[in-house]
């Protein structure tokens, strides 16, 4: 991974590894690794490709469903990732913005599957930098990296909840760290890469 400063959660989530921690991340890019996603067709982010269903019906419509691309740390396509993000209310707490689930299942061919869950939500000091840029309507490029995750552990980290294969058994933890790369007038958005980073448990803590 290149040095690069990265703008921290909400909860000061920790993104280097602990002792009996194993590293390895998994990366995908928005929009480039994206082969379907879904969501109320009211989002700013419009559904993908063109024709695919929204979520219309009211019980579901604050979710978003896709479909990506997974790569290793030099760019190599190795897998596929499903993905659920639910976003409940939305409403704003005195705490801030609302935390919202997100269930991802990578499909590695070769190792197994791996499934992951954490509540992600983006930092104030992102949104500071980040909004202004959206509110402009005005092409932008740039590299802003920032790191969602911010539970359900204790630490802020998200949780490996299980898998198959190489990864039957695996204990630990993750965090999400995407990069706000592009923003255009017409309301495109790119985060290149989105990084999930896993902290194995080698039981040797």
């Amino acid at each position: 991974m290149e040095d690069q400063q990265i703008i921290p959660s909400s909860k000061n989530t920790p993104i280097e590894a602990a002792e009996g921690e194993i590293v390895e991340s998994f990366y995908l890019s928005i929009p480039g690794d994206c082969l379907a996603m879904t969501n109320s067709g009211k989002e700013m982010v419009e559904p993908t490709p063109p024709g695919i269903p929204v979520l219309s019906e009211p019980e579901i419509s604050n979710n978003l469903v896709a479909l990506m691309k997974v790569r290793d740390g030099d760019g190599n396509l190795i897998g596929l990732a499903s993905q659920l993000e639910s976003f409940g209310e939305a409403e704003p707490t005195d705490e801030g913005p609302p935390a919202w689930d997100t269930y991802a299942t990578l499909m590695i061919p070769g190792r197994g599957t791996l499934l992951l869950h954490h509540a992600a939500v983006m930092p104030d000091a992102a949104r500071a930098v980040v909004g202004p840029i959206m509110a402009a309507k005005e092409d932008w490029q740039g590299k802003i990296t920032f790191v969602t995750s911010v539970g359900p552990l204790a630490n802020g980290r998200g949780r490996i909840a299980g898998g198959t294969g190489e990864f039957e058994g695996l204990t630990g933890s993750f965090a999400g760290i995407p990069s706000f790369t592009k923003f255009t007038a017409a309301g495109d958005m790119s985060l290149d890469p989105v990084e999930l980073r896993l902290f194995k448990e080698t039981g040797d803590g």
